[in-house]
């Protein structure tokens, strides 16, 4: 599996909670109003600058009904995704992330959760978009969002050729383990 290191803490420590003065004065506004998203929460559709790559964290039945159409329009245009494969039944037990470019919803992928490590599963990106960066956004989006959960370890299994994709990411094969076959693809452990 995957580990993810915590920029703000050290493995070893113990976290201290402090009480913060929360009021908000002349010094302390300016800190209080340009507060970083989380880069997996970052869309903003109320925005006219929300331009770029963005993504949000899946709450509502629209936004999941856009992820169910990114997957789907996957499921018609290549072959190798078929529609069991992508509607597993573990979708409303999971955590989905939405990518838009430009305001448009292009990507998804999914997070399920297991006890002391997560699974990043149906990255998906729309055929029109499949040249574009926003699969690397999505994945460390991801990464994020587990390691602000409190998982330290991530694993997946991915099609044999986007396991280099999954190494840039920090991902490696998991020795000693055979492919899986899904709908008759070989699919390699990932960690």
């Amino acid at each position: 599996m995957r580990k993810i290191s915590s920029d703000n803490h050290n493995s070893g420590d113990i976290g201290v909670l402090e009480r913060q003065d929360t009021t908000l004065t002349k010094e302390n506004r300016d800190v209080n109003n340009t507060r970083k998203h989380p880069e997996y929460d970052d869309y903003n559709p109320l925005s006219a600058n929300d331009t770029g790559y963005r993504v949000k964290v899946v709450r509502d039945f629209e936004d999941m009904a856009k992820v169910f159409a990114i997957r789907g329009s996957a499921c018609l245009t290549d072959p190798e995704h078929l529609y069991d494969k992508h509607f597993d039944g573990n979708d409303f037990s999971s955590t989905h992330l939405l990518g838009f470019i430009d305001g448009e919803p292009v990507g998804t992928i999914r997070i399920r959760y297991f006890s002391d490590f997560t699974r990043i599963e149906r990255l998906t990106v729309r055929p029109t978009h499949r040249k574009s960066r926003i699969a690397f956004r999505l994945a460390r989006a991801a990464f994020a969002w587990c390691r602000d959960k409190g998982y330290r370890t991530v694993g997946g299994v991915a099609r044999a050729e986007l396991i280099p994709f999954w190494t840039m990411l920090g991902f490696r094969l998991t020795e000693g383990k055979d492919p899986v076959y899904i709908y008759g693809l070989p699919h390699f452990d990932i960690t």
